[in-house]
């Protein structure tokens, strides 16, 4: 049965209303906004226990020598969280031996212990402000005669790339022995909470 004219006028008028009122919800929903993403990217929210000590929140000075083997070189160094906030340390540091005039010694870093430097994995280390961390680094003397002494260690925490700088006295020995001497491998052990940490059992 054909519609009159004047309910079908009014049958499309609304149809075009509804249509034109509202088109892009009958073809594309509205997207739920995507909740905060927690990451370590700039700009990323970190909780504060898992923010990264930064060269810039702690300071790096020798400790005294530590007991060691025959023929071993074992220098220990702590980190203290200067800054006014939590942070944490995870994995090994960047570490380079300089010379009195700065130069870097072509020695070779190892990350997998020796008999005084700890070959147990890393684990996170967090430091409340006034907190101390350590690394022991190690190497075997120089038999064969030293072609270049230590004056400077330089350490690079990980994500950070401004070293920080310790004096090391001449009475750690820490010469290089030449290329491919066992003396010019150093051992390089993780961040530890303790000293005892650091080193093997």
């Amino acid at each position: 049965m054909p519609f009159p004219l004047p309910v079908l006028v009014i049958s499309v008028a609304i149809l075009i209303s509804v249509a034109c009122a509202s088109p892009a919800q009958s073809r594309f929903p509205t997207a739920t906004p995507s909740p905060a993403v927690v990451g370590t990217g700039e700009g990323a929210t970190v909780p504060p226990s898992d923010m990264r000590c930064r060269s810039a929140d702690v300071t790096l000075a020798p400790v005294d020598r530590i007991s060691e083997s025959t023929g071993q070189h074992s220098p220990a160094l702590a980190l203290t969280n200067t800054s006014t906030r939590l942070c944490s340390l995870f994995g090994y540091p960047s570490l380079r031996l300089l010379d009195a005039e700065g130069h870097e010694r072509p020695f070779t870093y190892r990350q997998s212990g020796d008999q005084v430097v700890t070959s147990r994995p890393p684990a996170r280390v967090t430091l409340d402000p006034g907190g101390v961390a350590y690394v022991t680094m190690n190497k075997y003397r120089c038999d064969l005669g030293e072609q270049g002494t230590t004056a400077t260690v330089a350490l690079v925490l990980p994500g950070d790339t401004s070293a920080l700088t310790a004096t090391v006295s001449p009475s750690l020995e820490l010469a290089y022995c030449g290329p491919g001497d066992p003396g010019s491998r150093v051992s390089v052990s993780p961040f530890g909470a303790s000293l005892q940490d650091t080193l093997a059992h």
